[in-house]
């Protein structure tokens, strides 16, 4: 085996080879080209000049030719055997190299090529590049930091890309390609530190129609003020001291058991993707996007267990302006389903709920209020197997509203009630029906207000299957849970109340 002394990897030398087999492939052209003229020209002129120029070729030049072309060829040769060897020794050499694993396509042998490396260039103001090359095809990470500017501003890039394909897709059609980007701006002045993030991830996938999807997908994030005060106020980190104007969100997830918590303000973010799959035996298409400004939001959840009861919470709140829209289509033996859904709403929103579980029992209140502008339609289809499914909505209001909610549940069977408050001017209604041998639901949502009004709701649900089987199951044990439940309860409520 050849070893060349600057490191040649393996592709490299086949696409040499490649140009000396081109190479070769030129001279038997222009052998070929002359070989033509010098025959024309003996049928069509005479004389010896030409006599002796036509034998010194067909004697000298065109074996001259032809042995150019063989000696190309055998070079060519050559260099793919070397190729050959060193694939092999670089893929021994890349399964025993410590700390890297040989990357393996779905259903295939793990590429050849030379070893993993890591290079750090350092810039001349001081920022650092460094990448990562796993193997020969194009599957490396970057990671790029620029250094300080005059002591106060600063900025991190981290780039990660990664491309996977054997160069056939008829040999392996799991191709992958994906890009993440994400730059962190810091900034520190007289008035304090601030900082913004912009993310960026966008992935493409490929493969058989009958196993994978096409899309992309997008999401970019900003955020200003993050780190604004130095005592740890209108921080972003989850669960930590943020205390805005009463809320808590530290106390809030601590209360709830988690520790998920975060806050941000202001900021905007936007998303989006679409793709096309094939997910069992169905042809779905489907496409969202949002788009949002704040001046601040927040979300908090979180769970715990009491013995055999489950409590879990969580919380929402947003000032800004937001706005999204999603549509979707399928079609396959599970029937034909199209939807759609579009919304928007300026002003502020806040909304909480929280449930119990204790066995086949289950209790769930919410609360929501909005103090603005919001306006939303939707809709959608199904017919199928499974019956027919109908849904349609229709929303605007401006002004504010209050609601609650409550669900209760016990085997197949659930209800749901609920109430608004309204001050402004606005209307809704809602229609959703589902049909079918095994379920039967229904659920009503009207409401109006001019000045001062009120909306109502129920719904429904019934399950004979689950019924039957939660009786059989439960029986006598049932009973028993469900009468010291009772009673559980009602002393708490004579203590409450006084009873």
């Amino acid at each position: 085996m050849t070893t060349y002394k600057k490191g040649m990897d393996p592709e490299a030398l086949h696409r040499a080879a490649g140009r000396i087999r081109g190479a070769k492939h030129d001279v038997d052209a222009v052998r070929d080209t002359v070989a033509r003229v010098v025959d024309r020209l003996g049928s069509n002129w005479a004389g010896g000049n030409l006599e002796r120029l036509i034998q010194e070729y067909r004697s000298t030049s065109a074996p001259a030719l032809a042995h150019l072309g063989g000696r190309l060829d055998d070079m060519a040769r050559t260099i793919d055997r070397n190729v050959s060897a060193q694939r092999r020794t670089s893929d021994e050499r890349s399964t025993a190299h410590a700390g890297r694993t040989t990357w393996t396509p779905a259903g295939g042998a793990a590429f050849s090529g030379k070893r993993p490396w890591s290079r750090t260039n350092r810039d001349a103001d001081g920022g650092t590049h460094t990448r990562t090359q796993y193997g020969p095809y194009s599957r490396y990470d970057t990671e790029r930091t620029q250094g300080e500017l005059d002591g106060e501003d600063g900025r991190t890039t981290t780039r990660t890309t990664q491309f996977r394909h054997n160069g056939n897709a008829a040999d392996n059609p799991n191709l992958y390609e994906s890009r993440e980007t994400s730059t962190t701006r810091g900034h520190v002045d007289a008035n304090g530190e601030h900082s913004r993030t912009t993310s960026r991830r966008d992935s493409t996938l490929f493969g058989r129609f009958n196993e994978t999807e096409w899309g992309l997908k997008s999401t970019h994030s900003h955020a200003w003020g993050e780190n604004e005060w130095e005592d740890g106020r209108k921080s972003p980190d989850w669960g930590k001291n943020v205390d805005i104007d009463g809320l808590n969100s530290e106390h809030y997830a601590k209360t709830v058991g988690g520790d998920h918590a975060n806050v941000k303000l202001w900021g905007t973010e936007t998303d989006g993707r679409w793709d096309v799959s094939v997910k069992d035996g169905n042809l779905v298409a489907a496409a969202t996007a949002g788009a949002g400004a704040y001046a601040l939001k927040a979300h908090a959840d979180g769970s715990t267990q009491l013995g055999a009861l489950g409590l879990n919470g969580k919380a929402d709140a947003a000032v800004g302006a937001e706005a999204n829209a999603t549509g979707s289509a399928s079609i396959g033996k599970d029937g034909l389903n199209v939807g759609g859904q579009a919304e928007a709403m300026v002003g502020a929103k806040v909304s909480a709920e929280g449930g119990a579980n204790l066995g086949p029992l289950h209790a769930k209140v919410a609360g929501h209020a909005m103090a603005g502008a919001e306006a939303s339609a939707n809709g959608s289809v199904g017919i199928g197997v499974e019956g027919v499914k109908a849904q349609a909505g229709l929303d605007a209001f401006a002004g504010a509203k209050a609601g609650a909610d409550g669900e209760f549940g016990v085997s197949g069977v659930t209800g749901k009630v609920g109430g608004e408050v309204y001050a402004g001017i606005g209307g809704h209604a809602k229609v959703d029906v589902q049909a079918n041998f095994n379920h039967i639901k229904a659920d009503v949502d009207v409401g109006a207000a001019i000045g001062v009004g009120g909306g109502v709701k129920f719904a429904v649900d019934v399950e004979p299957k689950q019924v039957i089987n939660d009786v059989s199951r439960y029986g006598g044990g049932f009973v028993h849970g469900v009468t010291s439940t009772g009673d559980v309860l009602g002393h708490g409520l004579k203590n409450v109340f006084g009873w």
